[in-house]
């Protein structure tokens, strides 16, 4: 059962997420004019907004059948939902990782600290704070 604690854990997570990408925007955007990879940078700016709006119209549905719909519905549709997110990252991500092939040959190491620093960094943050 969805209760008001839930939701509000629903909104500071959501806000969190959107908290992280606009920041890994912001340095996206500080690596572009540090290093000269403005091609592939801009590149994967475009797909993270792209992307994330295509994630919006698919999860929409979703949310509403969460708030207007049954009690025991909504359980599955947010696991169901959850899993669609996941998915459209990995997508994202393989997409992402396709288009700056030719520039991370090149710049390997730039490439392993935007790897541990953007994207494994992040998630072992949360995954410590899930489970602390």
């Amino acid at each position: 059962e969805l209760s008001s604690y839930s939701v509000s854990i629903l909104g500071w997570f959501v806000l969190g997420m959107l908290s992280l990408s606009a920041v890994k925007l912001l340095v996206l955007h500080l690596l572009k004019s540090i290093f000269p990879l403005t091609k592939p940078i801009e590149s994967y700016q475009t797909l993270i907004l792209v992307f994330a709006g295509v994630i919006g119209l698919i999860v929409f549905p979703a949310i509403l059948l969460i708030c207007f719909g049954p009690n025991n519905l909504a359980t599955l549709v947010v696991y169901l939902g959850l899993g669609l997110v996941a998915l459209g990252l990995l997508l994202r991500s393989l997409r992402a990782l396709g288009n700056s092939t030719r520039y991370i040959t090149g710049y390997p190491f730039h490439f392993l600290l935007y790897l541990c620093g953007l994207e494994i960094g992040p998630l072992a943050i949360v995954f410590k704070l899930l489970t602390a």
